[in-house]
């Protein structure tokens, strides 16, 4: 693992902890009434801090697998990771990515030219080119994919295609790693949508089936919009939970 200090590190070091104890507890290697190690040896045993341990049990507790039990300490639950991601973020910009936990499969990738409501969808000029990819996500050992996903690069990226799926990493850090195109801004955009046709089908929901839609557009230094990816959720098979600080600017804006 990265060093607890690393600002350079891709995902979060409390996240890679708890993908580690999550893989003891799938394994089996620590069994359902079994207590995991305290705060104080995870410390020792991962190089990391206190606060560290304590968010990666956390994300444990929330996914049902470890219980506190008074007197006792974490106790292990399930082996058994929830099919359908349920993503408590620290920050808005978790929302760029899905759990270690969920992996992209490729089922069609194309080049297109963008047509007048796809351009207001990415907010690119119509006419211009882009290299379609159509992919669904799935939790691992999950035969049910829990969203559909479009992402429209630059053609000049198009081999990317063939990396996504290899592991979990998200295709943007695909394109960064491939073109040494990095991501200086990303606008993601919420909304509700519904599913149907060949989507509705391979999601397994009826047609005209709400869903959850989230849009991200990847800008580079010269404000470039070089990837959008389009994602709709069946709206049973997604949760987004921030935790905001109420003190911080902006979280008490609301009602």
């Amino acid at each position: 693992m990265a060093n607890d200090g690393d600002n350079g590190r891709r995902t979060p070091r409390y996240r890679e902890l708890a993908d580690a104890l999550i893989g003891d507890i799938s394994s089996g290697r620590i069994g359902i009434g079994e207590r995991l190690p305290g705060e104080i040896a995870l410390t020792r045993q991962f190089s990391v801090s206190r606060h560290t341990v304590r968010e990666a049990l956390r994300v444990l507790e929330e996914l049902g697998l470890v219980g506190r039990r008074p007197g006792v300490g974490t106790v292990v639950r399930h082996a058994d990771v929830p099919a359908t991601p349920n993503q408590r973020l620290l920050s808005l910009t978790e929302l760029l990515r899905y759990p270690g936990e969920t992996q992209l499969s490729v089922i069609g990738s194309r080049e297109l030219r963008v047509d007048a409501r796809l351009a207001r969808l990415l907010a690119v000029p119509a006419g211009e080119s882009r290299w379609h990819i159509s992919a669904l996500r799935r939790c691992r050992d999950s035969e049910v994919p829990f969203c559909w996903t479009d992402v429209y690069l630059l053609p000049a990226y198009s081999a990317v295609a063939g990396m996504i799926g290899q592991d979990s990493r998200p295709v943007y850090r695909l394109v960064e790693e491939r073109f040494g195109e990095r991501a200086r801004q990303v606008e993601v955009q919420i909304s509700a949508s519904t599913l149907s046709g060949e989507r509705a089908s391979a999601l397994k929901v009826a047609d005209q089936s709400p869903a959850l839609r989230v849009v991200r557009r990847y800008r580079n230094a010269a404000d470039k919009l070089y990837e959008v990816s389009v994602t709709d959720h069946p709206a049973d098979r997604i949760s987004y939970t921030l935790r905001l600080d109420p003190d911080s600017d902006g979280a008490g804006t609301g009602d």
